[in-house]
Order: structure tokens, then C-alpha cells, then sequence
């Protein structure tokens, strides 16, 4: 199946058609997602700080990680479904974006960190700041991408 084609079959979706006739449905998913994005990005941004050397000098980046980590994936559970929730509503504007494309691209890449190279530097005993600092500064650039991409969507 093609990308148009996918892109077309989600927005003759149920929940699609739903969104697009509702005045205040696409509204109301965009404030959800919203929160949901500054939700994942704070935790996101505090351990990734802590990472690097910064902020909460009187926790450790583990500690943190592992006091925010259920916020951070029920975060990220409401940021992911309320995005596919306003993609399928215009789909086929999506597609074409390049900003959309790039928004994707960093946000698998930021995920991929946070669950193989962050884990692994969180869950290590040897104290390597090269290395916590190297995947605290990849892991905000991504997730900064991602963010100034997706607020580009909005304007293509």
C-alpha cells in the first residue's frame, strides 16, 4: 500500500470523519496533544539536563529517571494517540509535508535513544560522564527537532 493510499484509507476512517464534521473535536485533540507534548518533554528535559550535568545537583540522572519514567510513557501513550488521532483527520496534507516526514524521523530517532543508549547509560553502574553527557545532548537535540518540526507542520 502506498503512502497516499494509506493516507486516504485513514481518513475515511470513522474517527476521522468524526473529527473533520466536528467543530470542536480537532480542538479539543490538538489541546490534548499539546499537554501531552509538554508533558514528555518535561521529563524528557529533566533527565536529559540531569544527563549532561545540569539541574537537581541532588539527584542522580538514574533516581530521576526512574521516579518520572511512568509520567514520561503515559505521556508519551496520550501524545502518540492524540497525533494519530489528528493525522487521520487530514492525512493527505500530512503526507505531502516534508516537515511532517522530518518530524517523524526525528521522533523514532529520539525514541530509539531513549529506549536502547539512554537505558543503557541509566542503567550502568560505571560513572561515564563522556558518554551521560554525549546521550543527554543527542537526546535533547532530538526531541527538539521534533518539537520545532512539529511546529512547522501546522504552517507548510
Amino acid at each position: 500500500m502506498s503512502a497516499h493510499a494509506f493516507a486516504a484509507w485513514c481518513e475515511q476512517t470513522g474517527a476521522s470523519v468524526v473529527i473533520k464534521e466536528s467543530t470542536w473535536m480537532f480542538p479539543m485533540i490538538l489541546v490534548a496533544h499539546l499537554i501531552g507534548l509538554a508533558w514528555v518533554g518535561g521529563t524528557m528535559f529533566v533527565v536529559d539536563l540531569r544527563l549532561i550535568g545540569f539541574g537537581l545537583q541532588g539527584r542522580s540522572a538514574q533516581d530521576l529517571w526512574r521516579d518520572l519514567r511512568p509520567w514520561a510513557w503515559s505521556a508519551l501513550a496520550l501524545t502518540l494517540g492524540s497525533g494519530w488521532l489528528l493525522f487521520a483527520s487530514e492525512a493527505l496534507r500530512c503526507i505531502d509535508n516534508p516537515l511532517f516526514r522530518a518530524k517523524l524521523a526525528f521522533l523514532a530517532s529520539a525514541l530509539l535513544v531513549s529506549v536502547t543508549m539512554r537505558r543503557r547509560v541509566l542503567l550502568s553502574t560505571d560513572a561515564m560522564r563522556v558518554r551521560e553527557r554525549a546521550v543527554g545532548l543527542t537526546s535533547l537535540a532530538l526531541w527538539f527537532g521534533a518539537a520545532l518540526m512539529g511546529r512547522g507542520v501546522g504552517f507548510w
